[in-house]
């Protein structure tokens, strides 16, 4: 989509964008909810994400990214499908848009759950489920207080500190943290207590007194899930398709050219893949008998960083492939031929 229309600018106020992304946003929920699948259809689905992660590039864009995510918001909404809409990493995110962040997953390949309290087959994740669920319901305890009492802080000294929240009855509930990384903390709250704060943890209190949750102990049960294949199941087999390649190998491209050429305006969506041939006759071999291709490329890769986020930004505006070179071929003692402008063959296609 990026290079098939004219004026488009990805992620923004973009009017062209924006009515692609509103199509796509629809045909998604639409078929979600002809098969029923959400919450308030009796589905599974609980939740739903409208962008994501544009916190981290929305300065780029300015006012028009300001706008665009309150857009973003409005737009999800009016797909009227019953579950709250989250955003991650947006913590502007409009109301009644609830902002998230990401839990993490090193070295994981084959699953996108992330160590979630359920996994993608809906199967619990002991102990987090166990561990969260006794979380939700210390939380509960204090339900009413928290949403209309007044809270306090006291520093405790040695990184710790007690926040307190109290409502008019005189009711307390009580946070103890404990944002040491390497040290525990023995709290001596005087009449209501003595408590052990694990380092790089919380503990709940119901009152002063009660302690009824720490993010740092764990007593739910550990379970090891052990997935077996059904062997009653049919087996996979694999269906190649050639590619054209030949055509090409023999100097038969789609298109020739003397210059090199922008790869997603070349290839329009419709291919990853952009190939070059060209020729040239060398007549002392004493020179490029180990000659070195040296070109220069723009970067089409993403990496899980803050300098691949801003590249996302402006992808529209960045030139993609080996446009504008230069193409050389680097001999001996630095004797350079320049092929940025030989005759060309080109021919992209499409990964199978």
């Amino acid at each position: 989509m990026a290079t098939q229309y004219a004026g488009i600018e990805l992620r923004t106020d973009n009017p062209i964008y924006k009515n692609e992304m509103q199509i796509f946003t629809t045909k998604i929920v639409s078929m979600a909810k002809e098969a029923n699948l959400f919450a308030s259809q009796g589905g599974p689905i609980i939740l739903a994400q409208i962008e994501n992660e544009y916190g981290n590039i929305m300065v780029d864009y300015g006012d028009a990214g300001k706008s665009y995510i309150k857009w973003c918001a409005q737009m999800a909404l009016a797909q009227n499908i019953g579950v709250p809409w989250i955003m991650c990493q947006q913590h502007d995110a409009p109301q009644p848009m609830i902002n998230t962040c990401n839990a993490g997953g090193p070295y994981i390949t084959t699953s996108y759950d992330y160590y979630a309290p359920l996994d993608e087959y809906g199967n619990l994740n002991q102990p987090k489920w166990g561990h969260l669920k006794q979380l939700h319901v210390a939380i509960k305890l204090g339900e009413k207080i928290l949403t209309n009492g007044t809270r306090t802080d006291k520093d405790l000294g040695n990184q710790v500190t007690l926040t307190t929240y109290t409502n008019a009855n005189g009711e307390r509930f009580c946070f103890l943290s404990n944002i040491n990384n390497n040290q525990d903390a023995n709290v001596d709250l005087q009449q209501d207590g003595k408590y052990i704060v694990p380092s790089w943890s919380v503990t709940i209190l119901n009152g002063y007194n009660k302690e009824v949750f720490n993010t740092a102990k764990v007593n739910s049960q550990t379970s090891i899930m052990v997935k077996k294949g059904d062997d009653a199941s049919p087996k996979l087999t694999w269906v190649w398709k050639p590619e054209k390649k030949k055509d090409t190998m023999q100097g038969k491209g789609s298109f020739k050219g003397n210059q090199l050429l922008e790869q997603k305006e070349l290839t329009f969506d419709v291919s990853d893949y952009l190939w070059y041939m060209t020729s040239v006759d060398i007549n002392d071999t004493s020179i490029w008998s180990n000659a070195t291709l040296h070109l220069n490329s723009y970067c089409d890769f993403f990496e899980e960083n803050a300098l691949a986020l801003r590249f996302s930004a402006s992808f529209i505006l960045i030139k993609t492939g080996i446009a504008g070179g230069p193409v050389q071929l680097i001999g001996k003692n630095n004797v350079t031929i320049d092929l940025s402008n030989q005759p060309l063959v080109l021919q992209g296609w499409v990964e199978w």
